[in-house]
């Protein structure tokens, strides 16, 4: 389930398709391959110039330019997905931003808040899947110390049983609205906007 930051190369004047962290989106620009680079899903997607795109995990569909900071995918036979903008990376999340994102903790139902250090005590949980078979779940434990504790469990309806479970421990950092979970010496980010924390993250590989 662990992937590191990709290793990107190139500038955008040897590549048109590269995209820098404040340039406006386009059609044209937002062709590439988006790496996952979160701590608890693992994914590479291929955007097409032709609108389709093509993912490691057999995801094909299409997409388009939402707006100047946002791209909008579509999988066959799911619920589209919004990959909005932040810096160098992308959050992704559904078209009401429910899904792959922390809104509340689970002791008071407060916003995810960090102190002027970059600490939190809050614990976290989201779940998500399709009406059928599997559910997936992402849990994060955030500590007063700087320490964190994190698990992802996916539990399938055909076996009443969890066929996959990951557990994560390492120290974080908070800074400009990132998160940075380190696990086994590498960093992963989540990305904090608009009082919600947001964990499905890509980074494009520029060529």
């Amino acid at each position: 389930m662990l992937l590191g930051l990709c290793s990107c190369g190139g500038t955008d004047a040897e590549n048109p398709n590269n995209t820098s962290k404040n340039e406006r989106l386009t059609e044209e620009n937002i062709v590439g391959t988006y790496k996952s680079v979160g701590l608890f899903i693992r994914d590479e997607y291929q955007l097409n110039e032709n609108t389709t795109f093509d993912s490691t995990k057999g995801n094909k569909g299409t997409y388009r330019l939402e707006d100047k900071n946002s791209i909008y995918v579509k999988a066959k036979n799911d619920a589209a997905d919004i990959w909005t903008r932040k810096g160098k990376f992308y959050y992704v999340t559904d078209e009401n931003h429910l899904t792959k994102v922390y809104n509340k903790d689970k002791e008071y139902e407060l916003q995810p808040t960090f102190d002027k250090n970059g600490r939190s005590n809050q614990s976290f949980e989201a779940g998500e899947g399709d009406q059928y078979n599997y559910t997936e779940f992402f849990n994060l434990s955030l500590k007063a110390d700087g320490t964190y504790t994190a698990e992802y469990k996916y539990f399938s309806k055909l076996t009443f049983s969890y066929e996959t479970e990951e557990n994560y421990e390492g120290n974080y950092t908070f800074e400009n609205d990132i998160l940075w979970l380190t696990f086994k010496e590498t960093q992963y980010p989540m990305i904090l906007d608009d009082g919600k924390l947001y964990f499905d993250i890509y980074e494009k590989v520029e060529e």
